[in-house]
Parts: C-alpha cells; structure tokens; sequence
C-alpha cells in the first residue's frame, strides 16, 4: 500500500519506534481511500517529521526552570510522500464499514479515553498542588476569594477522579474477555477537561499575581552582592525563606507563564479534537439513549383532556 499525506499532532514523533495510524470513524461512501490504519517504524523510507520550534535548547538552568528544561515533550507533523507499507502491517484498506465500525467494535476510543482520562486527572492534580502551594507560600490563602479558587479547582479535580472511578466500576466485558471502561463518564471528562485545567491554570495567574514575574535567577541568589537584599525581599509568609519562595514561583511561572506552560495548556484545550464538536457527538448520542421518562412522567395527570379543553 502506498500512502500520501500527513498527519497531526504526532507528539514525541522524533524519539518514537513506531507510528500508528488510523482515522476517526464519519466515513461516507466515496471516502473509500481515505479509509485506512496501519502501523511502520518511524524510519520507513518516504516518512518525514516536521517538527515546531524547541521550547528549550538544553542549556537552561534547573532552578530558574524546573519544568521547561527536563520535561519539553517535542510535537510534530508527520508527512507521507508515497510512503510504501507493507501488507503485514496493514489493519484496515479502503473499506469504509470496517473505519465505521473501529472504534465501536475495538474500543480504540475508550480505552484511549481512560488513558487519556487518568492523564489528564495527574495534569490537573498536579497545577491544583502547585496552585495551593502558591498562596500557602505568600500566605494569601487566609482569604476567603482565595479559598473559594482554590476550592473551585480542587473540586474539579476531584469530579474528574471520582469519574474515573465510575467509568471503572461500571466497566462491560467484551465476548473477548476485554474489560471496557464506560462510554459516558469518560466522555464526559474529555469535556471537562479542556475547561478545568485552563482554570486551574487562571488561579495560578491569580493567585500568583505580579509576583510571578519578578523572580531573581539562580546566579542572582550566588552573587553576594544582590543575596542580602534577595533575602530581604523575596521572603513568603513567616517561616519561608526567599530560595523557597521563589523556587516554587519558578516552578508555578514555568507552568502558567512559560511557552513551555502554554503548550501544555494549548494541548489540553485540543488534545482529543475540537471540543465543541466532541460535545455535540456526545449529545447527540446522549440523546438517542436517554429516554426523557422523568418529564413524561411529570406531565401524567396535568394534560386537559378533549372536554376540558372545550369548555375552558
């Protein structure tokens, strides 16, 4: 089989073994050849990446950017100019009922969805600890505003694993003995999702305020010029030196202020498609297999019957 054209986000492309490829199901007679999942080495012939601009060079130091100089996660495009794959590593060719039928049949949407799920419940989890962390550190967590953001997502993050749990609990078994995760509760995170962790990151923003951007570097704690009045300054609340304080607003500007903090919120915002257009798939087949029986149910005895009608 031979293939052209390309493929996005292919994320940490360049350091990958293999690239798997399949489309998402909304396939139409005619879209025969478009309709098509294999798998090849990232190195087949014909098989180009197309890489964004680094986020870092490898140079930056630790403190003055924990997250940004260990954890920069390339993404890339991938292109096929008539890249030849063999038939042993072809799963689907031009048939349009079996794309259809892909992820209904196989489950390669909601067990990604679990995964990406717990993914995402770590991301939040984690901006939720850095955001607390920041107002304990400036001790502004003694305000109620404070609290009520901090709660906000706090709640949030734990609606997403208390979704988890549920998807889990109520698990099917396939005739294949596959436990399948259930399809609303993980549905319903990739919805939330895109909102919540952009939120937790606001409260970061917030809470962090202009403090975030006013943070000396690590050689400025070496010089002993500058270290006293560092010391002086750029102390927390009673009991935070001015080192701690400013590594953890290093650490809360590399994830809310940083490019390398706006990829990841830009990722989560996209990461399994177009958030309006995954809401409205969910709707629609919320809709056809939600019978509305509560509402029927209110209206029995409050409907005028023929006589009533006509006399009123």
């Amino acid at each position: 089989m031979v293939v052209r054209g390309a493929k996005m986000l292919a994320t940490l492309a360049p350091v990958t073994d293999e690239v798997i490829i399949y489309s998402f199901p909304g396939f139409a007679p005619g879209d025969e050849k478009y309709a098509l999942a294999f798998a090849i080495p990232i190195e087949t012939p014909g098989l180009r990446i197309i890489c964004r601009e680094p986020m870092q060079d490898g140079k930056r130091s630790f403190f003055d950017h924990p997250l940004a100089s260990r954890f920069e996660e390339m993404d890339a495009l991938l292109v096929f100019d008539d890249v030849v794959v063999p038939w042993d590593r072809v799963f689907l060719y031009n048939n349009v009922e079996a794309a259809n039928k892909l992820y209904p049949m196989t489950g390669a949407g909601q067990q990604p969805a679990h995964q990406s799920g717990v993914r995402g419940l770590v991301k939040l989890e984690f901006a939720t600890q850095v955001a607390m962390k920041v107002a304990d550190t400036i001790g502004v967590d003694a305000y109620l505003n404070v609290q009520e953001q901090l709660a906000e997502i706090a709640q949030s993050l734990e609606s997403i694993r208390a979704l988890l749990k549920v998807a889990e609990y109520e698990h099917t078994m396939t005739e294949h003995g596959e436990a399948m995760p259930a399809y609303v509760p993980l549905e319903t995170i990739r919805g939330l999702l895109p909102k919540m962790y952009p939120r937790a990151i606001e409260v970061i923003q917030i809470v962090g305020a202009g403090g975030l951007l006013m943070s000396p570097t690590g050689a400025d704690f070496e010089s002993d010029e500058l270290r006293g009045s560092i010391d002086n300054y750029y102390v927390g609340r009673e009991g935070i030196s001015s080192l701690e304080r400013v590594s953890i607003f290093k650490l809360a500007w590399d994830l809310c202020g940083e490019a390398f903090g706006q990829r990841l919120l830009q990722y989560e915002r996209y990461y399994t498609g177009d958030p309006i257009r995954k809401r409205g798939i969910f709707y629609n087949n919320y809709k056809r297999q939600t019978p509305l029986t509560m509402v029927d149910e209110a209206l029995k005895g409050a409907q005028l019957d023929n006589k009533e009608a006509l006399t009123n």
